[in-house]
């Protein structure tokens, strides 16, 4: 009886550890976005994880992936507006960082986002 109440309590364990890691590793903040542009905008998302900022336009040349180690600077301009800047140069002016700016068409960006994004990203946040 004793080892099956032991079985039992390192089932139990086991089956909290992996929802604490699932939980953890899964935290993702997803927004309808649009890229601000010179000439109109481009419509995607703007996916918030724990491996970095991925922008899914409806175009795949247009999406970018950064890992938080490749963003120089993310600002938080407004609860509605981002602007990324990343150590990637820009295709058409070699040696110029590349910077976009989004509009965030559904939901905000909040406290909780902005304090998941400062415990990642070590170079500075601008709020």
């Amino acid at each position: 009886m004793k080892i099956k109440g032991q079985i039992l309590i390192a089932i139990i364990v086991v089956c909290f550890s992996f929802a604490f890691v699932s939980h953890a590793r899964g935290q993702e903040f997803t927004y309808k976005v649009q890229q601000d542009r010179l000439k109109g905008h481009r419509d995607g998302e703007l996916v918030i994880s724990t491996t970095g900022v991925e922008y899914r336009a409806k175009k795949d040349k247009d999406s970018r992936v950064w890992k938080y180690i490749d963003i120089k600077l993310f600002e938080i301009l407004s609860p509605t507006r981002v602007r990324i800047w990343a150590y990637q140069n820009r295709k058409l002016f070699l040696g110029q960082e590349e910077g976009l700016t989004f509009k965030i068409v559904e939901g905000d960006i909040n406290q909780k986002v902005s304090d998941f994004l400062r415990e990642r990203i070590s170079r500075p946040l601008v709020t």
